[in-house]
């Protein structure tokens, strides 16, 4: 059965947006916390948000080929649903 496996896929999407969401708010706070290090001369402070700001970064970079994937793959099943017994309109 088809739904079953778009379920699944779709968590998994679900799953990525929510790890992009993740890596978006450590980018924010870090280029918070790099901004205020650098306006007070607190170099420690400017390095470990720039450490923080780059692991964000790779956090980012590292969901955009699976979600990227995982969309494709979602557009694929669907287009399979050609008779549209599952309510789903072919993209």
């Amino acid at each position: 059965m088809l739904l079953l496996p778009l379920f699944d896929v779709e968590q998994q999407e679900r799953d990525q947006l929510t790890e992009q969401d993740i890596a978006q708010r450590l980018i924010n706070e870090a280029a918070s916390k790099r901004s205020a290090a650098v306006k007070s001369n607190d170099m420690q402070a400017a390095k470990v948000s720039q450490v923080m700001l780059d692991s964000g970064n790779d956090k980012l970079n590292e969901t955009m080929k699976p979600l990227v994937d995982i969309r494709i793959r979602i557009d694929n099943q669907v287009a399979e649903c050609t008779d549209n017994s599952y309510g789903y309109e072919k993209v």
